[in-house]
């Protein structure tokens, strides 16, 4: 007896297989640059936050956590020349700057006194 029995559960566990694949192959293809961004002492921490691992001091699971954060934080790339479209997720923000648009992937939240973000800019 075969362990994947319908064809399509076949199809599915090869669309699992590839799609991870071509991800990472498109991944490496991209111009990717990145940034040190913005530092700011004394950024606003959520109280609520739910500690992952000493690199990621916060990262936080519930939207309105986040939204005092991505106030100041949209407004330093607004002052910088940057149209911010749409939020995907607290690490995920599709921007525009001089017509170009760009994901913006937040790769580092953590510093001692002050929250340093590093950027990784696809386009």
């Amino acid at each position: 007896m075969p362990i994947i029995s319908s064809r399509k559960s076949r199809e599915i566990l090869t669309l699992c297989c590839i799609i991870p694949t071509l991800l990472l192959s498109a991944c490496s293809q991209q111009k990717a640059e990145t940034l040190e961004f913005i530092r700011v002492d004394n950024f606003p921490v959520p109280q609520k936050a739910e500690m992952r691992s000493p690199e990621d001091k916060f990262s936080l699971t519930i939207k309105e956590q986040y939204d005092v954060v991505w106030e100041k934080y949209t407004s330093y790339l607004v002052k910088d020349g940057w149209t911010v479209r749409t939020v995907d997720s607290p690490k995920v923000l599709h921007v525009e700057k001089d017509g170009q648009a760009y994901l913006l992937i937040i790769t580092k939240t953590n510093d001692e006194n002050a929250t340093a973000i590093s950027i990784k800019i696809y386009e």
